[in-house]
């Protein structure tokens, strides 16, 4: 039986994608891999695996299945409600397991990328947001894991999903 593929990256599924970034998680569904871990190969658990070298930060989220991610702190096992940030520079690489529905959004200074089953889309701001301060924020709250940390990570989402303009597809990559 053909797997059935998945709806056209519209500007109404791409939000509703995106909104499922800020979905409140509980502590225990955060997962991060910072900077300091750059200088590291990725730990695949003996298993071979193409990886790359994020360009920007990386925020992965499984909407069904399950997915491992190697990087050198560890082997990630996601699955949906887990979120996964890669920090800028971090070699890691993504195992399928199964026949699952991954997302991909990338930070940097100006603009979000969202990757989606291989559609991609640019995500506009409204005006001239600056992401540093958030991806700072999202970092900070990650590293520290101090009491609450978890509620702080979901505002900054939330805001980060309120900021958003429009979604343009930037074509299957």
């Amino acid at each position: 039986m053909a797997q059935a593929s998945p709806p056209d990256l519209t500007s109404d599924v791409a939000l509703s994608i995106i909104a499922e970034l800020a979905e409140p998680r509980s502590a225990a569904n955060f997962f991060y891999c910072p900077a300091s871990a750059a200088s590291e190969p990725a730990r695949t658990g003996g298993r071979v695996v193409s990886t790359h070298t994020a360009y920007c930060t990386e925020l992965m989220f499984v909407r069904r299945g399950s997915m491992a991610v190697a990087t050198p702190a560890q082997l990630f096992h996601l699955v949906p409600g887990h979120l996964l940030t890669v920090d800028t520079g971090v070699e890691h690489g993504e195992i399928h397991e199964d026949e699952s529905e991954e997302v991909y959004v990338g930070l940097s200074h100006t603009s979000a990328q969202l990757d989606w089953d291989r559609r991609g889309s640019t995500l506009h701001l409204i005006g001239g947001t600056d992401l540093t301060y958030l991806i700072g924020a999202i970092r900070r709250e990650l590293s520290s894991r101090e009491w609450g940390f978890e509620r702080a990570v979901h505002g900054i989402l939330e805001h980060l999903v309120s900021c958003q303009r429009s979604l343009e597809p930037t074509g299957k990559r």
